[in-house]
């Protein structure tokens, strides 16, 4: 069995993004799982801050 090496979550704005774990990628001596950091939409009742 190989091992699974699983990606360090970076840091991240936890209001305004989300994180997701990409599918399993096999890299020949281990199984690679990655993340994905994705900006989430805005509600349009909520004002930019600036």
């Amino acid at each position: 069995m190989k091992p699974t090496v699983y990606a360090t979550i970076p840091d991240f704005d936890q209001e305004a993004q989300a994180v997701f774990q990409l599918p399993p990628e096999d890299r020949g001596d281990h199984i690679y799982m990655g993340v994905e950091v994705c900006d989430l939409p805005r509600p349009e009742d909520e004002p930019e801050l600036n």
